[in-house]
């Protein structure tokens, strides 16, 4: 879990939420991260996610009805030190309230950590 980075939902309902991601790869071999969302029982989320690197184009991931816990990349290859990841998100939230909590992993093991630094945030919406 990705400390501060969740939010309360109702039930039966649609939130957009936007993370803004500082991270810190210490490691090119290392680089990226895998990103989930857990939420209520039932509940499926549609997200896409924008890795920037300074003036490299951006790389983008994406992935469509997935469900609690599963796994999203957002990948910039060959690239060490302080970077930023947007992941916006779709959440449609079965008929049980509950927290929407977002999860972080290093997308290769090594030796070298990569983080989720300070100052990271989200922004949510209901829509529906």
């Amino acid at each position: 879990n990705v400390t501060g980075l969740s939010f309360s939902v109702d039930a039966s309902s649609v939130y957009y939420v936007e993370f803004t991601l500082y991270v810190n790869q210490a490691n090119a071999s290392a680089s990226g991260f895998y990103l989930a969302l857990t939420m209520p029982t039932g509940s499926t989320f549609t997200g896409t996610t924008n890795y920037f690197v300074g003036s490299v184009a951006p790389n983008l991931s994406y992935g469509s009805a997935v469900a609690s816990g599963a796994t999203i990349q957002a990948y910039q290859p060959s690239y060490t030190g302080n970077q930023m990841i947007k992941f916006c998100a779709t959440v449609t939230v079965s008929t049980t309230a509950g927290t929407v909590q977002l999860q972080a992993a290093q997308r290769i093991a090594h030796a070298s950590d990569s983080k989720i630094l300070a100052k990271s945030s989200l922004i949510a919406a209901k829509t529906s």
